[in-house]
Order: C-alpha cells, then structure tokens, then sequence
C-alpha cells in the first residue's frame, strides 16, 4: 500500500514537471513571437522615418550645416534650403513655390536662377519643371567663393516675375564651412510647406 501511494506521487510530480515544462515553453515562444512583431514595426517605423528624411532633403542634411530663407514677391512666395555652398561644387537648393494668388504650389513650367558674382558677371540655370508639386530641386554650382546674388524669375501667363533672394556666401573649401558657426535652429512646430498646401483657405 506505501508503495503504491509513493508510486502515485512519484506519477502526479513528473506530470507536474511535463506541465510546468509545457506551459513555460509556450509562453516563451509568444514573448519572443511578440519581441519579433514589436521589433518589425520599430524598423518598419525607423525605415518610413528614414525615407521621410531623404526625401526631404529639404530637407535631410545629414547634419550639414545648412541655410533657409523664405521671400515674398509680388506674386510668388519662395522657401528655399540648401547646404553652405563651396565653390565649383554642385548643390542642391530644395526652392518651394507658392502662387500667393491662389495659396497653391506651382506645380508646372520653368523656373530660371540667374547667379550673378561681385563683378556683375551673370549665369542663367533653368529647371524645366518641378520634382514634384511645388518644389524644384536645381543643383547649382558656383565657380569660385565670395558674395553672390541670386535671383529666381518666374514665367506665368507671358509675364516674368522676379524675386530677388537674399545675398549668398559661397566657400573657397569644405574647411572654410567647417570652420564657420554652425547657425542656431529655429525654435517651434516645425510646419513644412507641403502641409500647408493641404490646408484648403
């Protein structure tokens, strides 16, 4: 009789064990089935906030040291950002185009960036036709450093309309950049122009 009762025991633990062991098995595969799904939409989310930033160049500098200027014309408000430019080297300035007439961005024709250096003498850049609605991405270059003026002239409906940006310093090297002060970021809500354009008036 002691023998059985010791054998029932020895029986209800091992069952115990096989189903402690079972449970404890399970719920470690859904934890690491959970870890998986959570770290999936980390990525998924860190990839979408990537693209945003690159398309955005406009956005995206990669910590470069950049500029930003928004002008008011008679008929055209310009929002345009590009990195510190260095002499003979290709740059890109992301330029948001908005009719004031109608609060919409510009979304076909030519645009022309005429760059004129200290001794007057001006070359003429033409971008046929935004990258996408309202912000032409010209890559312009300057063939040697100093202070340059920078004029856009806009096309619409036979009449020119030209809008004269702010006074632009280009570098003689990447050094020189390098070397200057990094400008202080504005403080705020960032509202980019494409949100604004959604926004019906």
């Amino acid at each position: 009789m002691k023998t059985k009762h010791i054998l029932y025991l020895i029986l209800i633990t091992l069952g115990s064990i096989i189903l402690l062991s079972t449970v404890f098995r399970y719920f470690s595969s859904h934890e690491r089935s959970e870890a998986t799904i959570h770290n999936d939409h980390v990525d998924e989310h860190l990839h979408d906030e990537s693209e945003a930033h690159d398309d955005h160049d406009h956005d995206g500098h990669d910590q470069q040291k950049s500029s930003m200027v928004t002008v008011w014309g008679d008929r055209f408000e310009i929002f345009l950002e590009h990195p510190f430019v260095v002499a003979n080297t290709p740059t890109a300035f992301v330029t948001h185009i908005t009719d004031r007439s109608t609060l919409q961005p510009r979304r076909k024709g030519a645009v022309t960036f005429v760059l004129t250096d200290e001794s007057n003498i001006s070359t003429r850049h033409v971008e046929r036709s935004p990258a996408r609605d309202g912000i032409y991405i010209p890559r312009l270059t300057f063939p040697q450093s100093g202070r340059w003026r920078v004029s856009l002239v806009i096309s619409d409906e036979g009449k020119e309309h030209v809008v004269e940006l702010p006074a632009l310093k280009v570098y003689s090297s990447q050094n020189e950049v390098d070397r200057d002060p990094t400008p202080e970021e504005v403080a705020g809500i960032s509202f980019l122009k494409e949100q604004q354009w959604k926004i019906p008036f």
